[in-house]
């Protein structure tokens, strides 16, 4: 039942979430680290895509993920 999953998606996700949290929480102080936050969220929602296609073998939160994912990326870039 115990199976060790060797995958960099999962460390990668969690790295970002870390980040992405750091740079919310200072946008509350700085304005830059908003956009950053926002790049970061788009980048985090399509490594759970990634995710959840590889490891968890989920089909259809793959596409919500990545759909929201590059929405997030076209606004964060945008400046909407």
């Amino acid at each position: 039942m115990n199976k060790k999953v060797n995958d960099m998606g999962l460390f990668l996700q969690a790295f970002l979430v870390i980040v992405m949290a750091i740079c919310f929480v200072m946008s509350f102080y700085i304005n830059e680290f908003a956009s950053l936050a926002n790049i970061l969220l788009g980048w985090v929602l399509i490594t759970m895509s990634h995710n959840n296609e590889r490891i968890y073998k989920k089909k259809y939160l793959t596409i919500i993920y990545a759909l929201a994912g590059v929405i997030v990326l076209i606004y964060a870039f945008l400046g909407l």
